[in-house]
């Protein structure tokens, strides 16, 4: 028995064209899940702490190097600096974004008294050295440093609170 010779050739043309149109279905369908997609929005990470950059974004339907799903990062040249991240105190960063820096920063117990010859308003009070009111200087100590200790514009030996014999 052949079977070429049971089929109806309209059934064989029939056959052809419903395979034929499958093919273009199924082609169709794998070409608009390869070029279709959900682009998500990245966020440039520069520092690498997995915290992104909210202002330098990119729309991509997969993960671009260098970019993070994270938005929040407000410092992102410093690794050290993110949300959550702890303060380090005297590194002249804001390390847990809460705005404010080394000893201003409430998480830093800074011991101004070894601050009280550095030329800075540690405490951010508005007063310097042994002019704030937080330190405590021994002037007599001081007359050596280069630094006007007491703030009376005089320093070491030409300062009048000086003994320099």
């Amino acid at each position: 028995m052949n079977l070429k010779s049971n089929l109806n050739p309209m059934k064989t043309k029939a056959l052809i064209i419903v395979q034929a149109f499958l093919i273009i279905i199924i082609f169709t369908i794998n070409s608009c899940k390869k070029d279709s997609c959900i682009e998500l929005t990245w966020y440039q990470d520069l520092d690498s702490d997995g915290f992104g950059n909210p202002d330098q974004t990119k729309l991509a339907c997969e993960q671009p190097t260098g970019y993070v799903s994270n938005n929040t990062d407000f410092n992102d040249t410093s690794d050290l600096s993110y949300p959550g991240a702890s303060e380090i105190c005297n590194d002249d960063f804001d390390n847990d974004g809460d705005g404010f820096t080394d000893c201003d920063d409430f998480d830093c117990d800074c011991d101004e008294g070894s601050n009280c010859h550095d030329g800075i308003d540690n405490d951010g009070d508005g007063f310097i050295d042994c002019d704030d009111f937080d330190c405590d200087c021994d002037e007599s100590n001081n007359c050596d440093d280069g630094i006007d200790n007491d703030g009376d514009g005089f320093i070491d030996c030409d300062d009048f609170d000086c003994n320099c014999d």
